[in-house]
């Protein structure tokens, strides 16, 4: 069976895994502070380059009429299709697609369709995809595709941190005391996203600290092995400090490490200081080993 995977430009993978897996991507739209709309196809470099001269963004959730406007295309030929969305807890785009889909099947009610709140976030998202989309491609059925979703919503895991907090004030997502406070005192937030919720795991002095950090926090939380596991790492503009947390995450043992460069809609938010990585806090049931 033809299933049709389709997720927004949150996921932050790269445009050679979009089109490898065949993935159809929708656009969260960014709005400027100096400007209206922002050009969709704007590279991350040039949001990280404007932001450094002071301007802000903000992001505007994708509207109901532009889901409904998908989903027919594939409705009406009677593909099936997966609309994995950026997780509810950050945008309302979830429940406007929610609406489409609710619209499209009474419309066309013998349609295979669905919406799922992915629960999570940059590579939290794209992981979720990446994975999703491999079994696809490996043959699943539509209701195989369902079953893995939820072990995917249950379990995949972020953990991240941002050396530098301005953007997040600047963006109203936390108070300014906050941000003088841990550029004053030069620590960092280590932030858990798991389940569609944020919790600080632990506070850390310095970067090299910080990823090393990270790394036991991931350990703890896999309680397993990071051989054969797939780590999705994530960095804004430094590339020596993802350099020096994939040695670490090697160090550790993992060999599937899959760095990608955050892309434009969570950048807008926390700006180009930023480290994380995504991982499955569960090993893949039995009976989807085999797309790995």
């Amino acid at each position: 069976m033809n299933i049709k995977i389709i997720a927004d430009n949150a996921c932050d993978l790269t445009k050679q895994e979009i089109k490898e897996f065949d993935i159809e991507i929708m656009h969260i739209a960014l709005i400027s502070s100096k400007a209206d709309e922002v050009d969709r196809n704007i590279e991350v470099e040039e949001i990280f380059r404007r932001q450094g001269q002071g301007e802000s963004f903000k992001t505007s959730q994708i509207p109901e009429f532009e889901y409904l406007e998908c989903f027919e295309k594939y409705a009406k030929e009677d593909i099936p299709f997966i609309y994995l969305s950026l997780s509810s807890g950050l945008t309302g785009g979830y429940a406007n697609s929610c609406m489409a889909l609710k619209n499209i099947k009474e419309k066309y009610p013998n349609i295979k369709a669905s919406v799922i709140d992915t629960g999570s976030a940059s590579v939290g998202f794209g992981l979720f995809t990446y994975l999703m989309a491999k079994a696809n491609k490996k043959g699943k059925t539509f209701d195989e595709l369902l079953e893995f979703a939820d072990f995917l919503q249950e379990n995949i895991s972020h953990i991240f941190t941002v050396f530098d907090l301005k953007y997040l004030y600047q963006g109203g997502r936390i108070i300014k005391v906050g941000k003088n406070i841990t550029k004053m005192l030069n620590i960092m937030p280590i932030i858990t996203f798991s389940n569609k919720k944020l919790k600080i795991a632990e506070i850390v002095r310095g970067k090299k600290k910080t990823i090393k950090s990270m790394v036991n926090t991931m350990e703890r939380d896999m309680k397993r092995p990071f051989k054969d596991e797939i780590i999705m790492p994530v960095y804004g503009q430094d590339m020596e400090i993802i350099g020096n947390f994939e040695e670490l995450l090697k160090e550790a043992g993992a060999n599937k490490i899959i760095p990608h460069q955050m892309g434009t809609v969570i950048a807008s938010h926390v700006g180009p200081d930023i480290i994380g990585a995504s991982y499955l806090k569960e090993e893949i049931p039995e009976k989807f080993k085999d797309i790995l």
